[in-house]
Parts: C-alpha cells; structure tokens; sequence
C-alpha cells in the first residue's frame, strides 16, 4: 500500500498521521484548538478505528458520542471550511477528553496529561490508549524501566519500539538511511526499523543482541504532546505474550492494571483494534513486515471473483474477503494461540463482513488440521477449500503484482503443512493460482521433540551434527538434556522431519553459539542475519543438488561441515554467519536456473517469512537479475504469514474458475 498521503478511494479508510494543516494549528496559541489531542480533519485521524457501519458518516462513527458545539457545528456544514462533513469535527469544548488513572481509580488532575509525563520521567510504565489500541510506554532512556516493563509483559529479549518527536532527535541514537525519512513521515507513519549508532544515550536493553531499533514518529497530536518532553519513548502494544491488542477502556483496566502503574484514557471508543504497521528499508527497496495501522487499502484486482472468505494462518493472523473485484485484507491480528485472540480474530471477521456486505460463498484455509484459523472455517458451515501454505505464499505475491503464472515460486520460511505430512518450508514450486508443482526442496531435517525444537535451537544444531558431522557433536556445549534428545535422533521418536529454511537458520545460528535458546519467534534468524549484516566477503560453502524422485533435493550436509570446519579455525562468526547468507543465495539462483531449463519459465516469485531478511533479500534480488529472470519480491504486502490469506483467496479462485487466471 502506498506510504504516501492521498484521498482514499475505498470503503475502507485507513487511519492517517495528522496532516500538516492540523499540525500548524496544533501549533498556534491563538487557535480554539491548540495543542488539542484530538484535532482532526477529513485528511487525517482515526478512520477505520472508529467506523461502526457504512457508508462513513459521523453518526456511524465512535464521534456520535460527541456533539459539536456551535463553532464545530458552522465548520462541518460550510463546503467551503476544510473541516466540511470532517466526521472527527471536535473542539475542547465538544470533543474527547483525557483521563488517568490508576488501577481502577480515577485521579483528580488539572491535567491529566502533564500528570502522565511526570510519572513516566518518575520511571514508570503508562498503558496510553491511542488510535487503534493501546501501548505501553516508558522512558526509552530509562535502563530500569525499560527491564520492569520487560518483567511484567513477559517479553524478555523480544524488541521494544520507541517514538520520537522528530527527525532530529531520531538522529541521536539512530542513522537514517536514504528514503528512511520518508517512510517515517508518512501518513501511514510505521514503525521503521532504523540501524543503531554505535554510542547512543537510550537504553541498552530495547533491543538486545541486533543493530536495529524500530522507530515511529508520533501519528496523532496526543503522541506528540506525550513524546515532546524526552529523547524517546517506548511505545509497544499493550497487551500479553499470545493475547490480543486491548482496545476497550474496561478491560484496559481489568488487564493493563498488572502491567501499568497508570492508564492515560480517553472517551472516543475504538471500534476496531489496528496495530502499528512495521517497515525496514533495504538498499533496494522497503520490506513491508507487518501490514496494519494506515495501510488498509483493498487490493484492487483485474478480474471479478466471487465472495470468498479467507482465513490465513496461526502467525501473524490476517483473513481475507472478496467483493467484486477487491480484496480486502484484515489489519495484523496478531497469533491465534489463545481462546481470547480467537475470539478477537472472529470478532474481526464478522465486523468485516458486516461492513462490507459480504456473504462468502466458499472459505479458504491452511491445510494444518489444528490452526484455529482452519476451525474456524470448519465452523463457517461453507463448502471449503484447503490450501497448501506455500502455495498460498507464492499466490500472495502474483496478486501483488497480477501476474497469471506459472512462475517459479520460491517459498521459504519456518515451516508449513505440506501434501505428504512434513513440515515444508524451503520450497521451489512452479505454481499458478490454481494449483503447483513442487519441483524442489531442501532435504528433510528431523527436529528432536518437534514444538520444543522452535524454542530451542540448540536442538537442530544437534541434529544438524547427529546428521551431517558426528564427529563435531564432542566439540559442542549442549545443555543436559542433550543425551536424551540424541536418543530421540537414533531411534527416530518425536521427530518430525522438515524442510524449512528457517530451522536451518535456527541450527546454524546455534552451532555458532548465537541462540542455544529463544524466547520469540525469528530470534536465532534474526540474530544470525544480524551478526552477517556489514561483513564484506563474498565467498559461500559447498552444497550439493541430487536429483530424488523427479524432484531437486538440496543437501547441505557440505555447508554445515564448512561452517564448522570455519569456526574450528578461528575464522569470525560474523563471517562465517555472511558466508551462510551466500550460500543460501547462491542455492537460490542455481535451483532456479536448473528449473528455468526444464520449464523455461523466467518468472520468479519470492515469498515466505525468511525473506524478512533485507540481507537475503540484497544478496538475492541483483543475482536473479543478472541471470535475466523477472524477480517479484513482496512489497505491498508482508513475506510472512500477514500475506497468507491473500493467497489462499487467490489459490480458492484459481481452483473455481479451473486454474484459469
């Protein structure tokens, strides 16, 4: 979706940073409006937050609450004024106001605002409701209140976003690269993933072991009243590991009064919970990785499709409905893993349907038989159609760009339900909407006690040498338990087999001691990614493509010998971590030269959560090109699983209409 401010032209109005226009008059001291948290205008605020129906008039908005005083009143109905049937029209006087609170007390204060400021610089933690949910905020330079915020969120190690008020304060403890700054001064006003200077006066401990900060300027004039007085803030989602984002004012102090020493509230309702959408600028071009707060555009298509609900996956939820020739994709919802991120996520798709008038005729899914997304569609009582998560990958990627395929397809990530009962997830298929070939892989990797194995990497790097390199396993520090998991290996129990890319990031991160344990999902990937990042060397590692069953099957055996054959010699894990990233690459070109010999497709499409990774992508991208292929990368919609539904809605219609795109 477009970054830049424009008038949209859907029903659904994305939520916009305030426009320079209210800014100037946030800013006059002779303005009825100044320094007002909520001033607002047709070109900015809250939108899709606040919407109750359609079409988008202020009685079917959480405005209707406030009625406008007179002057408010002249505004709104003038064709000529700019606040002209400007749904958020609100003064002092007639509009929202702030609270605090804490715990379910209500304090008297002259100002509730400035009370707030003081008790963050006191160093403690402020559950801030603002446009589509709540964060929770401290002092980004506050060492102490950054840990207690960590303690009681239950995010150990995970990064912590931070606001600040401007460009030049951002500069202090972040560089920012070239068209960095306009992605952060967009109306969409994401966070932006920035690199880390070396000395910087914020907390060390906001983002622990990477070298990149994300970043957001404040989007609504009450994060620039609340961000004025320090360097930074942290600004993360307010809500507990596996939960969802918290929106009503009741449960914020149900919940948010075990986190939050205080709670800054205001009286407009959110109708819908919209999260801070997540950017990082590469060298080539900016990755979109989260897709929500003022990029809710539909994804406008060029052939009519019939109502069909999609229901995405277990990650980085998202559903997906058709209407004529749109496609609407939901905000990020975050992870299906509790029976209240459940109820949120069905909440959503109800909401959605009634807002657009849509009766899905057919329900897409992920093949997993245990997602909740795929109960849901179980529930729906519709005829449905189960997807292959890779494919929808790929398909996600040709809707970006309206291609009709066959592409090749290049779908790597964590792992994915695949047609023979593995975990699939570094996959080459040669696809159109309607169906696919899987026409190579890596080589199945057993992963010792299956879940366990995603949390603790030390259990593929196990595997890894258990499988590959015997020898090494004496060389290795493994935790205690490490003689049971080798019992596991050898008798093969509780090992599912998988040919992820993204546990093979995982083992080899924790063979070069980076992550033997993580605690979210992507660290070990992250960390390794981060260890290659400003290394400059060029070679890679041996690997080997065999021909098995009509299919290519990628062995890395060779690469992981020379990875610990590097790290034996005393060669940097900065080094060998980029010669890893290389490799990977140069796996990537080979298989999709090989395949474009066989099928003389030159088409390839990129997808799956391990392109989240700019490197990968920097390394990947010029190569293909150079090889004369037309290379699709994701833009306006996420690699990860915040895609999925997109593509199984796709996959769902390719397969009605007989494959014919």
């Amino acid at each position: 979706a477009s970054l830049t401010r424009s008038a949209p032209e859907s029903l659904f109005f994305p939520d916009l940073a305030f426009c320079a226009e209210c800014a100037r008059e946030f800013a006059d001291e002779n303005d009825r409006r100044y320094r007002y948290p909520f001033i607002g205008c047709p070109r900015c605020g809250p939108r899709f937050s606040i919407i109750c129906d359609l079409p988008y008039d202020r009685e079917r908005t959480s405005m209707a609450a406030f009625r406008m005083c007179p002057a408010c009143r002249r505004e709104y109905e003038d064709p000529a004024d700019r606040r002209f049937h400007s749904q958020l029209n609100c003064c002092p006087r007639c509009g929202p106001r702030l609270q605090l609170w804490r715990g379910d007390v209500l304090l008297e204060c002259a100002d509730p605002l400035q009370e707030a400021i003081e008790r963050l610089r006191r160093g403690h933690i402020v559950a801030v409701k603002g446009i589509g949910g709540f964060h929770l905020v401290v002092d980004a330079a506050d060492y102490e209140a950054v840990r207690e915020l960590r303690r009681r969120k239950l995010r150990p190690e995970k990064p912590l976003a931070v606001m600040a008020l401007d460009l030049t304060r951002v500069r202090k403890f972040c560089r920012i690269p070239r068209g960095a700054g306009k992605i952060l001064r967009s109306c969409a006003a994401p966070i932006t993933l920035l690199p880390k200077r070396r000395r910087q006066p914020l907390a060390e401990n906001l983002a622990p072991g990477i070298d990149t900060l994300g970043v957001m300027l404040p989007y609504s004039p009450l994060h620039y009243l609340l961000s004025e007085p320090f360097l930074a803030l942290v600004m993360t989602s307010a809500n507990l590991s596996d939960e969802p984002l918290v929106i009503d004012d009741r449960q914020a102090l149900l919940r948010l009064g075990r986190i939050a020493d205080y709670l800054l509230l205001h009286e407009r309702v959110i109708q819908q919970p919209c999260d801070d959408s997540v950017v990082a600028p590469t060298a080539l071009q900016p990755l979109l990785l989260r897709r929500s707060r003022g990029l809710q555009e539909p994804l406008q298509f060029k052939r009519r499709l019939p109502p069909i609900l999609a229901c995405g996956g277990e990650q980085k939820s998202t559903f997906a409905l058709s209407n004529k020739n749109r496609i609407f994709l939901s905000q990020h919802l975050g992870d299906l893993k509790s029976p209240r991120a459940y109820q949120a996520y069905r909440r959503a798709i109800d909401w959605t349907k009634r807002l657009l008038r849509v009766r899905p005729q057919l329900v897409a899914h992920d093949m997993h038989p245990d997602y909740l997304s795929t109960r849901y569609a179980e529930e729906c009582g519709l005829p449905r159609c189960a997807v292959q998560h890779h494919h929808a990958h790929v398909a996600a990627v040709m809707g970006e760009y309206d291609l009709t395929g066959p592409v090749i397809g290049v779908a790597w990530d964590g792992s994915g339900y695949g047609d023979d009962g593995k975990l699939w997830g570094g996959e080459f298929l040669l696809a159109d909407y309607g169906g696919y070939e899987r026409r190579a892989h890596f080589e199945y990797l057993p992963l010792p006690g299956g879940a366990a194995a995603l949390r603790q990497p030390w259990r593929i790097a196990l595997a890894l040498l258990w499988r590959h390199c015997p020898a090494g396993l004496e060389g290795f520090s493994f935790p205690p338990a490490w003689a049971g998991v080798r019992q596991m290996l050898e008798q093969d129990v509780n090992c599912p087999r998988t040919s992820s890319c993204g546990r093979l990031f995982d083992g080899v991160a924790a063979l070069l001691g980076l992550a033997q344990n993580i605690s979210y999902e992507g660290q070990a990937a992250l960390l390794l990614q981060t260890a290659a990042q400003r290394v400059r060397d060029e070679r890679g590692y041996p690997f080997a493509l065999r021909e098995k069953d009509g299919r290519l099957l990628i062995e890395s055996a060779e690469m992981v010998r020379s990875c610990l054959r590097d790290k034996q010699k005393g060669v940097s894990i900065r080094v060998i971590a980029r010669r890893f990233h290389n490799t990977l690459a140069q796996i990537l070109l080979q298989v999709c030269r090989r395949l474009r010999e066989e099928s003389g497709l030159r088409q390839v499409v990129l997808g799956g959560g391990v392109f989240q990774n700019g490197l990968l992508l920097e390394l990947v991208l010029p190569k293909l090109v150079a090889a004369d292929f037309e290379v699709y990368p994701p833009r306006r919609f996420p690699p990860n699983d915040g895609a999925l539904s997109l593509g199984q809605l796709l996959v769902a219609w390719g397969r009605q209409a007989g494959g014919v795109a």
